[in-house]
């Protein structure tokens, strides 16, 4: 399985994809923040309910902003198990590998710290850029354990996003509905399901179970619920992966 996992993180990092999708994630973060701190504390800002960055809690949710990384980390994760089908190349690998519940777990765990990655790139980015923009007022960014724990939540949110794009990438197979699939029902459907019955939002598993590690929302679970429903979830997943898996043809 090691090797199987090695072979996975290779055929991404032989690709440019990663690259584009890092770029473009992190500006999105940088530019996100940037325009946070330019607005907190000014009139527009307090309107939007955007005050000064006066307090640990803040920066905390300066730093909860990276979790945009996560879209792109889904992105990555769901081409690693639907770009072999794309490309013709699964045949190969099933030869080189018959049992296809190895193909499908060792992608599983080579997205997971593809997404850490990410998120330590989402989680980190708002506190540096934090930093420098405080530092250039010439006053110091609050700063407390809060903080690290923020940009570990950011972390966990992009390695749980791209843990069950991959599933669901190889339960798809096509990676235009895989892509397009994911984010919509992140962005679409599962807002609307939520706003039409919030009792369902703690259990939704792309906005209400990551949400958990993020800004204080009482409409969530606690962190133990929500991570025992991102591992069902994403074992859910991997089961339903496989099965498909097994009955059809490459």
């Amino acid at each position: 399985m090691k090797r199987l996992v090695h072979a996975e993180l290779l055929k991404v990092g032989t690709t440019r994809l990663w690259i584009g999708l890092a770029i473009g994630g992190a500006a999105l973060v940088a530019v996100a923040s940037f325009a946070v701190l330019a607005v907190a504390g000014s009139a527009q800002g307090i309107a939007s309910g955007l005050g000064a960055i006066t307090s640990v809690a803040d920066v905390q949710k300066l730093v909860w902003s990276g979790a945009a990384m996560s879209f792109f980390a889904v992105v990555l994760a769901a081409t690693m198990a639907t770009g072999e089908f794309r490309y013709g190349t699964i045949g190969a690998t099933y030869l080189a590998t018959p049992r296809r519940a190895d193909v499908i777990a060792s992608k599983l765990l080579a997205a997971i710290p593809l997404g850490a990655a990410f998120g330590l790139v989402g989680g980190a980015l708002p506190l540096a850029i934090g930093l420098m923009w405080f530092a250039v007022k010439g006053e110091a960014l609050p700063f407390g354990s809060g903080v690290p724990i923020a940009v570990a939540e950011v972390v966990l949110q992009c390695a749980y996003g791209a843990a069950l794009a991959v599933c669901v990438g190889a339960a798809i197979r096509s990676q235009l509905v895989a892509i397009l699939g994911l984010l919509g029902w992140s962005f679409v459907v599962e807002p609307l399901a939520s706003a039409l019955v919030p009792d369902i939002k703690p259990w939704t598993p792309t906005t209400g179970v990551p949400g958990a590690f993020g800004a204080p929302d009482p409409h969530v679970f606690g962190h133990a619920a929500a991570a025992a429903l991102m591992v069902l979830y994403v074992l859910g997943a991997l089961g339903i992966a496989v099965y498909l898996e097994r009955r059809r043809d490459v």
